[in-house]
């Protein structure tokens, strides 16, 4: 069960460059988190299956505190959310990588997995701001 310790010793651990989390959408759009900033890295035209798909522009925010805590929060509830984690990447699944000094996690979520969702529409509430 999440705990405000453990989110606030990730939050600790992020502002202390120690840790950084990477979220990639299943349209291989990357949000990643780095000391309070919010990176949005979309995929261009070129880059995408369909050579269609643009994930738009690039854009990176500064977090408020209440903000930051609520998207670890959400981080948490995916990676505690083992039901619906999966092996590997499959289209559509959400991908979660942690690296914590020389240490990488990589997580697979499940396309259709409740907790994804709302991190994916977090993520994007966040990055529109």
């Amino acid at each position: 069960m999440t705990t405000l310790l453990s989110i606030l010793f990730s939050i600790t651990m992020l502002h202390a460059g120690h840790h950084t989390i990477t979220y990639i959408d299943g349209s291989n759009n990357s949000y990643s988190l780095d000391h309070s900033k919010l990176s949005y890295d979309p995929v261009t035209k070129e880059e995408s299956s369909s050579g269609e798909y643009s994930g738009g522009e690039a854009k990176t925010v500064s977090l408020i505190d209440e903000e930051e805590i609520q998207l670890m929060h959400l981080f948490d509830k995916v990676l505690e959310d083992t039901e619906n984690h999966i092996e590997k990447r499959t289209m559509g699944c959400g991908t979660i990588v942690e690296k914590n000094h020389d240490k990488k996690t990589t997580t697979y979520i499940a396309m259709k997995a409740e907790s994804k969702q709302k991190l994916e529409s977090y993520l994007k509430e966040l990055i529109a701001k």
